[in-house]
């Protein structure tokens, strides 16, 4: 991305991007943008919780739970990893396009390691193995790094907010290893369980 010049511009950018339009309509203003960044989540979060609720969905389930048990019961687990990539990159690029369109300029410094890092800690935060689980992540991770922003030692130590968000990750990792709703999964599929068990004793 650094060095392909005739493709990204390499150092310079790419720069000039026009704002995001539909038809004659541009989202010109912040405003604007927020709503149309609002129905792009909830079209993602809809169409992953399909996708979770398929046969492919129930696939991936079943390699990241047991990799070998799923193996064993058929399952294409080289196959299922390669798609469950490609989906990720679906959305990745989906959401990409709209990042270029807001900021008008895109630059291989948007997207450093530390951005990675962020996004893991997110779904760390909220809890692997549920959809709503990073959103609920980068609700509470954005908002404390926004309220920690007003205080003025912090602002002068800017270093603070990450220790601040590292502290919060290690007494969840003691506290609450699964993540603030990690554990609503299972125990929705425990109640199902519960139910049909005092259906047919």
């Amino acid at each position: 991305a650094n060095n392909w010049v005739s493709l990204t511009r390499g150092p310079s950018g790419i720069s000039g991007i026009p704002k995001f339009a539909l038809g004659d309509f541009v989202f010109k203003s912040n405003f604007r943008s927020y709503f149309l960044i609002l129905v792009l989540a909830v079209i993602s979060l809809f169409l992953v919780s399909r996708l979770v609720r398929s046969r492919v969905g129930r696939a991936w389930t079943a390699v990241r739970e047991d990799q070998v048990a799923a193996a064993a019961m058929g399952i294409n687990t080289s196959r299922y990893k390669l798609l469950s990539y490609a989906s990720g990159a679906f959305f990745a690029g989906v959401m990409g396009v709209f990042f270029g369109h807001y900021l008008n300029f895109i630059h291989p410094s948007n997207f450093k390691l530390m951005e990675s890092i962020v996004m893991l800690c997110l779904v760390v935060l909220g809890g692997m193995g549920s959809i709503v689980g990073p959103a609920v992540g980068a609700a509470i991770w954005i908002t404390l790094q926004e309220w920690l922003r007003d205080f003025p030692f912090v602002e002068a130590h800017p270093e603070i907010r990450g220790m601040a968000m590292g502290l919060v990750l290690v007494m969840l990792m003691i506290f609450r290893p699964q993540g603030i709703l990690g554990g609503s999964r299972m125990a929705l599929h425990m109640k199902l369980r519960r139910r049909r068990a005092e259906r047919n004793p």
